[in-house]
């Protein structure tokens, strides 16, 4: 099965394709409060999502950090 990456640097690729799955990585923002951020974070992958032909009622899981 082929694995395409999308927008990928030496580190990682935010977008990765395979088996018909979209995986997103790495989605931050650091300026504002936990409101601000998590309104710029959910923005950034609904963006991500429908560039690449997904939407997030597609979502499967979600693995959220915040910062103490």
């Amino acid at each position: 099965m082929e694995i395409k990456r999308f927008e990928t640097t030496e580190r990682m690729s935010k977008v990765v394709l395979h088996n018909n799955t979209l995986y997103l990585c790495g989605q931050t923002h650091d300026e504002g409060d936990v409101k601000e951020q998590t309104a710029a974070i959910l923005s950034k992958i609904e963006n991500l999502l429908n560039q690449y032909g997904s939407d997030k009622n597609h979502i499967l899981s979600a693995t959220i950090y915040l910062k103490d």
